[in-house]
């Protein structure tokens, strides 16, 4: 077989002709429906903060505003030709607006890309007052949100395994039949973007941070970890187009350190309404100042696992994950009302859980 022949083989989604078929055995699919429940618990910490320098007023701000820990039950819905997937989710009890979310893979045995979107609207929680110290004195005084957030998020991964008798879509996407337990090397890459957007009517909590209320993050990862697919028990078809006969059940365990190269961050500041001087609010979502700065390289990790059962064209996924991204940013000079230099800063640490159960039919 040719190398041009190998290529379209494996661009187009097909068996990869290079893979061991006494370890992988893929069936002759063309569509595929899934159906499902998804529960995910999403936690964002962010740490805002403004160090003031000079003889006029020496002060640090800073705060703890989180979102989170926050569940958030989902109907979950997908189909897939050939190497495309596309998955879409709806929280139960929000509208389409707040909480669609969604995903679209391209899915070969040795490699995955896939493109993922979420949002959701959750209730800001300051735990922690925000400090304010300085020369003159000391004082603390918190600001516990009136309304909703708005939290975005979009993150591109995609991942490469090494063996040849190994396949990455036996148990997250099924359309693959692990035969033969056998694991293997990874490498990975991602793109991680998340938006956190303050309601600007809520005037108490917009005046403390000092009239920071939108915040954006940009994180580039590479790593590599191992995955391992246990085969509990395999009955094979009777052929790749009749699957009738096919029974298998595999269970997969993934872990993928990550060594983040890119922390950016982007930290907007809301305009007053009215020009009332040092009168805080109201105030509107127009931008008045934008800061951007740049993080540290930092470590992070995701693992996942899942168990797989096949019935003929049909077969049933559960599945976990757990993800871990952190940001620490390095100051940045802003605009200040004081006589003094002001520096910002903003660290952030994202986690967050999915829980997973579908039912699938290849057609």
């Amino acid at each position: 077989m040719n190398y041009l022949t190998i290529f379209l083989a494996v661009l187009l989604g097909s068996f990869n002709p290079q893979l061991d078929g006494d370890y992988v055995f893929r069936p002759h699919t063309g569509f595929g429906i899934s159906a499902g429940y998804t529960l995910t618990v999403d936690d964002i910490r962010l740490n805002p903060g403004v160090e003031y320098t000079g003889a006029f007023k020496p002060s640090t701000w800073s705060s703890d505003l989180l979102t989170g820990p926050r569940q958030a039950h989902r109907a979950a819905l997908g189909v897939s030709y050939g190497p495309f997937a596309l998955n879409l989710s709806q929280e139960f009890g929000s509208s389409l607006k707040e909480s669609l979310s969604g995903s679209l893979g391209f899915h070969a045995d040795s490699y995955t890309l896939d493109v993922q979107y979420t949002g959701f609207a959750a209730m800001p929680r300051a735990d922690s007052p925000i400090m304010l110290s300085g020369t003159f004195g000391g004082g603390s005084q918190g600001a516990p949100a009136s309304s909703s957030a708005r939290i975005r998020s979009l993150a591109v991964n995609g991942e490469y395994a090494f063996s040849r008798q190994f396949t990455l879509l036996s148990v997250y996407d099924g359309r693959s039949v692990q035969r033969r337990s056998h694991g293997s090397w990874l490498v990975a890459a991602g793109y991680r973007r998340g938006w956190e957007v303050l309601d600007a009517e809520d005037t108490q909590l917009i005046s403390l941070m000092r009239r920071f209320g939108r915040f954006a993050t940009d994180q580039v990862s590479l790593g590599g970890g191992y995955a391992f697919n246990w085969v509990l028990f395999h009955r094979d078809a009777e052929s790749p187009a009749d699957l009738q006969g096919l029974r298998n059940l595999t269970f997969n365990i993934t872990a993928i350190p990550l060594l983040t190269c890119y922390n950016g961050a982007l930290s907007q500041q809301y305009k007053e309404r009215y020009d009332w001087g040092f009168v805080p609010g109201p105030y509107t979502e127009e931008i008045a100042k934008s800061y951007r700065s740049c993080g540290r390289i930092q470590p992070n990790f995701t693992v996942r696992t899942g168990l797989v059962y096949h019935v003929g064209r049909f077969f049933v996924n559960a599945c976990a994950s757990y993800s871990r991204f952190a940001l620490s940013g390095k100051q940045v000079r802003i605009e200040s009302s004081f006589q003094d230099a002001a520096f910002f800063s903003l660290n952030k640490t994202a986690a967050d859980w999915t829980v997973s159960l579908r039912l699938n039919y290849l057609f």
